[in-house]
């Protein structure tokens, strides 16, 4: 059955290349970890640019990290640790 949805969304989906993630699934409120190489091909830097421009497409801020190489336990690129959340829920 069709839903409707904030017109934000289709704004996300013609904007550009945030598109390439995601992001509808990733804005939930939970913190996510994501791998370079695996789940996004940008540097670290540009993927958390990327997070921010699309919580600014979205009314919503952001909070990320990346993990200090020597912190982790995977092998392959680095961690980067994200989590969505709309401004209003960070005073609680």
């Amino acid at each position: 059955m069709a839903q409707r949805v904030p017109d934000e969304y289709l704004n996300v989906w013609t904007s550009g290349p945030v598109t390439q993630y995601p992001w509808h699934l990733w804005t939930d409120g939970s913190t996510w970890q994501v791998q370079e190489g695996v789940d996004f091909d940008a540097t670290p830097a540009m993927f958390i640019s990327a997070a921010q421009t699309h919580a600014d497409l979205m009314n919503l801020e952001v909070k990320s990290a990346l993990v200090p190489s020597t912190w982790q336990v995977a092998e392959g690129g680095r961690i980067v640790l994200f989590r969505f959340y709309k401004p209003e829920d960070e005073d609680e």
